[in-house]
């Protein structure tokens, strides 16, 4: 992922499937505020372990803003040093767009690019196991992170999905004991992902002008 830096630190977060209302926490993003309910199960690790949420920071590059890490609270309490987790759920965007809104055609363009800049470095013709209006989901393996002996074993989702009308990543991995956890995964990231775009959804008039989108940007 042209994002992540490197990835010194095994992190994670387990979700419960437990039901029930989940409180959202308000970030302020630029001009705008958003609203970001924590998966069902977790909590948000930048008010409980600065430690934790520096280390996660570490794996990005300076032009990405890490919103938020989740983990789940009972792991949170027994963290060692470095800490090491099952799963990990985040959510991340390019600080060149805290102030830029992007219309929906605007927005398939962008998943159009990113998939066909993946599927360059991949060769496969098709990245996205999951795209709709709103967000496209995407997953990776080992395979993109060779160099780091403790992701070998991971399973991670992405997902880049129009939040308030501008570009928001997200990021989610597991322990990869096989498929169960690979599908449980993707379920779960994608509830989660809508949970957030239906907490802040579109709300300017779907006719008005695009503004550019400077070609650095999509690249982040």
């Amino acid at each position: 992922m042209p994002y992540l830096r490197r990835a010194s630190v095994a992190l994670g977060v387990a979700l419960a499937m437990s039901g029930g209302t989940v409180a959202a926490d308000r970030y302020q993003l630029g001009s705008r505020t958003i609203e970001i309910p924590a998966p069902a199960g977790f909590v948000a690790v930048s008010t409980r372990s600065a430690m934790l949420m520096g280390s996660f920071r570490e794996w990005f590059a300076a032009e990405i803003r890490v919103i938020e890490l989740y983990a789940r609270r009972d792991e949170l309490a027994a963290l060692g040093s470095p800490p090491a987790l099952d799963r990990f759920f985040s959510v991340s965007m390019a600080k060149s767009f805290q102030d830029f809104r992007v219309t929906e055609k605007q927005f398939s363009r962008l998943l159009d690019d990113l998939n066909s800049e993946l599927a360059d470095n991949s060769g496969q013709k098709e990245i996205f196991y999951r795209r709709e209006p709103w967000g496209a989901f995407y997953a990776s393996g080992a395979a993109l992170l060779p160099a780091y002996e403790e992701m070998r074993q991971r399973y991670c989702t992405h997902a880049i999905a129009r939040i308030d009308e501008t570009p928001v990543q997200f990021m989610s991995c597991t322990l990869d004991r096989g498929a169960a956890d690979r599908e449980w995964l993707r379920n779960a990231m994608h509830g989660w992902v809508r949970s957030v775009y239906d907490a802040n959804p579109p709300r300017s008039n779907p006719s008005r002008a695009e503004q550019r989108i400077d070609p650095a940007i999509q690249r982040n």
